[in-house]
């Protein structure tokens, strides 16, 4: 792993941070390097103007639960794609990091729409899945590494590319034996869980 180290890669804690999320760290490190760090925002802005099933109303996203007198940090850090009903979300509670599922009995409109369109008419960057061999994210994220090439032969359960979401990495399975002929994303960019990645037949 050394000789992948960029030059800025200085201290044993910059070392470590490569080697575990070497996306993350490079941007890090470039961003060090020009002076461009700055804190991330600690609240969202309120959503303007009418949705389109009326008025929206803040949800939130990071809290104080209190249950029988004891108090606990929870902060949603991301949602999966729905799977028989149940969607599974990414939570922090008191700053570890869980995985559970929801099933929705009863939804109401609130918080900020997850995609706002940017423009009139705006088409998706990427299709939706609509095929067994259509390969998407299981959760939001960025593509690491792509691990096939068009053309190539996979099998089912077979690596096809790497994401990284909230600083864990996760290899993205193929669902089916067939053959690579359309890879929709490049390594950097990010991608979202109704989003097809790669198309296999």
């Amino acid at each position: 792993m050394k000789k992948d180290l960029p030059p800025s890669a200085g201290t044993v804690e910059d070392q470590l941070s490569f080697v575990l999320f070497p996306a993350i760290a490079r941007d890090f490190f470039e961003a060090r390097e020009k002076g461009d760090l700055v804190p991330e925002p600690l609240e969202t802005s309120p959503a303007k103007g009418p949705a389109v099933a009326g008025e929206l109303h803040l949800a939130p996203v990071e809290f104080n639960v209190t249950v029988h007198g004891e108090t606990y940090h929870v902060k949603v850090s991301g949602s999966g794609r729905k799977t028989d009903g149940r969607k599974p979300y990414y939570i922090r509670v008191n700053n570890k990091l869980e995985e559970v599922s929801l099933e929705a009995i009863q939804e109401v409109l609130a918080g900020v729409p997850e995609a706002p369109d940017s423009g009139t008419n705006t088409k998706p960057k990427r299709p939706k899945p609509s095929k067994p061999g259509d390969v998407a994210p299981p959760m939001p994220g960025r593509v690491v590494k792509v691990l096939v090439s068009k053309d190539q032969r996979v099998k089912a359960g077979d690596p096809l590319l790497i994401i990284e979401a909230m600083k864990m990495e996760s290899r993205v399975p193929a669902p089916i034996d067939g053959k690579v002929i359309g890879i929709l994303v490049t390594e950097g960019e990010n991608v979202k869980t109704d989003e097809t990645v790669i198309q296999l037949e």
